[in-house]
């Protein structure tokens, strides 16, 4: 469901999203990569933040689970989470194996 709503973002919206919380960007580096200005970059995210909350709600998903996954958590749990979700659901997930690279405050270690 996260998946097809991320996909159904206009282009705009859904790029500097990716970068910034699937890929671990900060607002500068993806800023950098679109050739945006860092606040296009930010008020986009914020705007797409927006957007899914809206539409994940209207499609039943339990908002409140999927906000700390979203936005709380350092890009690459919530990545790994919505895989391993996605493998759990669809029955495809045998095995997890599981790696941290940075500790649950964010720090690297």
């Amino acid at each position: 469901m996260l998946h097809e709503e991320l996909a159904r973002l206009p282009e705009r919206y859904r790029a500097p999203m990716l970068l910034c919380f699937f890929e671990g960007l900060s607002h500068a580096e993806a800023a950098h990569r679109l050739g945006w200005p860092v606040g296009s970059v930010a008020g986009r995210v914020a705007r797409a933040k927006d957007m899914l909350a809206t539409r994940l709600t209207r499609r039943g998903a339990p908002l409140a689970l999927l906000t700390p996954v979203l936005f709380a958590v350092p890009p690459s749990f919530a990545s790994a989470t919505t895989h391993a979700a996605g493998a759990f659901a669809t029955g495809a997930l045998r095995s997890f194996p599981v790696s941290f690279s940075t500790s649950p405050d964010g720090r690297s270690g």
